[in-house]
Formats: C-alpha cells, structure tokens, sequence
C-alpha cells in the first residue's frame, strides 16, 4: 500500500509537468475555463426545430469538428472519424456548436478539476466546485456560452453539476437517446444527458435526441416506445383531470425516507419541505415511501462502474486509441493518464478477479437488481422491461429528493476532507446514482439556495416515464424561478 501511495504521489508530480508543457490551444476559454475547445470556423444555423440554438458538447461526446480529449493527455490531439448520433440529431435540427465543455478526466470525477484543461469554476462563487463530472457544460449554460449543453450522466454526472450552478440538469432513461459517439466509463450506467437554463429548453432538445438508432444496441426500439406510451396512458385513465388551477392534480408524489439522513443541510431540508408544500398546491398528492437498499447504492454503484471502467480504459494503450508514448504499453498509460482514472482503473481490475468478483462484484449486481425491485415496487407504472414490476396503478409517479446534501462546497475543503479519507470524494453521488443503477429517468432543477448559492431538488421516475417528469419538472421549476436569486453574467 506504501508502494501505492507512493507512486501515485509520483504520477501526481509527472501529470503536473504535462501540464506545464502542454501546448493545446483552447480559443473560447473562459474565465470559468468551462469551454475549452472550439470549431474552426463559426458555423451558420440552418432551419429546423433548434435553428440557431448554441451547443456545448462534453468533451467525451464525438464530433468531426472538435477534439474528442475526454480531458486526458491521452487523447489529447484525437478527432473523431464520425459524429455521434447525439450531435448528428441537433445538428441535423438546426443547432451550432459553441464548442467543447470541460470535464474530470473520462467523466472519473464529481468536481471537473480532475482534467488537462485544468479546473472549471463555478460561476456562482469562483472558489467553489462546479460539479462533475460535466461541469463544464454547467457552468457554460449558467454563464449563457451557450443555451444547451450536451452531457453523459453515469452517477449524477449531469444532475450534481445542474444543481450547483443552478441550471436544470436532465438524464433520461437508459437507452432513450443513443450513446453511439459516448466514450464509454460505465456502460451500463451511461446516459446522454442535457443541461440548460430552463425544462422547456430541455425537453425541446430531447425530443430532437429520443429516437431509435440502430448504431446502439441498447437503444429502444420504435416498438418499446410505443409500448411505453401504451402503458403510461392505460395506467392513468381513470385519473382527475389536471386542471387551471391544479395542473398536476393527477401525480402523486414519493418523498424517500431513506433520503433523510443527517448529512442534509439545513438549506437543502428547509427546501426539501417547501418544495413538497409546492407541489401539494399545484394539484399532488404527497406521500412518504420506503426504497429499502437505497443506503447500499453508493458502494455497489462504484463496485459495477469501477469494473465497467477498467475493461471500458483497456483500448486507451497508444495503440488502438491514445498518444504513443515509446514508453511501452503500462509506462505509457502511467505516464498519460491523471492519477484518479489510475486508481479507478486499478480498483476495478481488482474487483473483477475471481476472488474479488465473489466477494465484491457478485454482491454489488444483486444490490442493483434489489435497487430496481425497489424502485418498481413504489410506482404506479409497471416497467415496460420488467412487466408486472409495479404495484398495479396504487403506486406514486415521481420521487422527490434533494440533488445533492447541501450547496457547492469550497474546493479547498474538499480537497482536505479527501486528504484525509479518499473515500469522501466519492460521497457526493450519494443522491443520483439510484437512478443510473435502476436505469430510470432524473431531472435537477433550481429550487431553494443556501447563503446566495442554489440548491436542486431532484425528481424521478419510472424506467420511459421522462415526459411525465419533465411536467412535474417544469411545474417545480417556474414555482421557484421567481424568487430564485440572480447570476450575475456580465
């Protein structure tokens, strides 16, 4: 272990030098360092459903006119042969690139200072974290460098961001928009996701994105698409009609107890509450459920996403993908990749040994199984992959909780607090993975601040419920929006 931490003290030291030299010209850096990259020519806006719209693009999302560096020294000077089928989609709808977001290096990361670009700032308050690992496109959207950003989403990697610059955060279901052109953490846990200002932005932007596509076979199918529509409208037919006046008085709301735990900020509980009180005005009923393994989600997601990782980072060794080094496969790894994605990479080749994937791995995919069966036991819409998982109709339709424990915290004291247990970096995704590990859809949007800071609260919902989400999402959001405090963005 001394050997470990030893040489991962070295790494450390040998990364700081690359990034002294590094000679990578970022022409739209901003003061937040959130966009670091641009295309070489502005392109011109063609007619379409987001004609004129400005697209950041996270870094580890391909397109033909930028580098695809998923912030890493490895991939530093890599273009992609072909678009992703995300940016193909907006492009093809009218949409202009604006440039490249910042992220942790290969999305390994809940603060984006984990990359060869360099930390992004939060816009609220330079000295706090802007959240990650798609911090990037958070903190362009809340300063306006661009009205969307295009992120991926494996623990929260879009929603933690979306609540700390105060912008809406938005992961759809597994397999609702293509991942072809996402450089792969957690395969199983990756989701394309979008950031924005408002619900209404986003939700115009997915329904551009929620297609089939046969460059992704985990993708749905038109056929479960439809499906999914078929069994949103049987499950609530017998429903009250949303009216003027109470436009959700047909949802019915889950609030966690689980989700109660002492780490919560008084902030962040005070809106918790409020935002309850609003949604029980705009028509819901509200009610307390139970997600009996929710305590066991945080380490059994990074047990399956660790292992998902080093099998996913195997391609990176200067042969197939990655800058040759001359240094031989493992010194040129070393010497490429930051020590976070080092020590990802290393846990999770321990964990799928035979012995370790006993005692570790085999545990951590029941965990996530039960997680699903919890999440299907308290909606009232049966999972269009799992039929017979709900409870029949008597279920909720949305779960609310907060984003994240409190506001951004100062980047000096997280960097202490992992200084002292390597283990609390890792804690921050404690609200958000639940939603990757089951598969379903979240959103973050802007409600309650903390000393001038913003807070999110986060909704959720089952597995091809997004539209319904987004609803209430919008509700929420509008409820707040008026009293929300101000970025300054000049």
């Amino acid at each position: 272990m001394a050997a470990l931490q030893l040489n991962l003290r070295g790494l450390s030291k040998h990364r700081a030098m690359l990034l002294r030299r590094r000679s990578y010209h970022h022409p739209c850096a901003d003061t937040l360092n959130a966009l670091v990259g641009a295309p070489a020519a502005p392109a011109r806006p063609t007619p379409g459903e987001l004609s004129g719209w400005t697209i950041g693009l996270k870094s580890n999302i391909a397109s033909t006119l930028l580098r695809t560096t998923c912030g890493s020294q490895a991939l530093q000077t890599y273009t992609s042969p072909g678009d992703s089928t995300a940016w193909r989609l907006l492009q093809q709808a009218g949409a202009v690139l604006a440039g490249a977001t910042n992220m942790d290096e290969f999305g390994m990361g809940s603060h984006t200072r984990d990359s060869m670009h360099g930390r992004t700032a939060n816009p609220w308050d330079a000295e706090r974290s802007a959240g990650g690992s798609s911090g990037g496109g958070a903190a362009a959207v809340a300063r306006g460098l661009c009205r969307v950003a295009v992120g991926s989403d494996t623990g929260g990697s879009v929603r933690l961001p979306a609540a700390w610059c105060g912008v809406v955060g938005f992961k759809p279901s597994y397999g609702r928009v293509s991942r072809a052109g996402l450089v792969a953490y957690g395969s199983s846990l990756d989701t394309v996701g979008l950031l924005a200002r408002t619900t209404a932005d986003v939700r115009q932007a997915f329904a551009v994105l929620a297609h089939p596509d046969a460059r992704d076979m985990t993708c749905m199918t038109a056929h479960t698409r439809h499906r999914i529509s078929h069994l949103c409208h049987t499950t609530r037919q017998d429903r009250p009609n949303p009216t003027g006046a109470l436009p959700l008085a047909h949802v019915r709301v889950g609030v966690p107890a689980e989700c109660w735990v002492h780490e919560l900020s008084d902030a962040c509980t005070a809106a918790w509450r409020q935002a309850c009180h609003v949604l029980q005005a705009l028509g819901c009923s509200v009610e307390r459920v139970s997600l009996g393994h929710l305590q066991s989600a945080l380490p059994a997601y990074y047990t399956v996403a660790l292992a998902e990782a080093a099998s996913n980072m195997a391609r990176f060794d200067g042969v197939r993908y990655g800058e040759p080094s001359g240094m031989g496969v493992r010194a040129g790894r070393a010497a490429l990749l930051g020590a976070e994605v080092q020590r990802r990479v290393l846990l999770g080749t321990y964990v799928m040994g035979v012995e370790a994937r006993r005692r570790f791995l085999g545990p951590a995919q029941r965990i996530r199984r039960l997680v699903q069966r919890d999440m299907d036991g308290v909606f009232a819409l049966p999972n269009a992959m799992r039929p017979g998982g709900g409870p029949g109709g008597r279920g909720v339709d949305v779960l609310l909780m907060p984003t994240a424990v409190g506001a951004a915290p100062l980047v000096s004291e997280e960097t202490a607090e992992e200084g002292r247990c390597r283990a609390a970096g890792y804690v921050t995704d404690v609200m958000t993975v639940p939603a990757n590990l089951a598969g379903i859809p979240a959103v973050s949007v802007p409600f309650g601040s903390d000393r001038g800071l913003p807070l999110g609260m986060q909704l959720m919902a089952q597995y091809g419920d997004d539209h319904l989400l987004l609803d209430v999402a919008e509700h929420l959001e509008a409820a707040w929006a008026a009293r929300a405090p101000r970025l300054n963005t000049t």
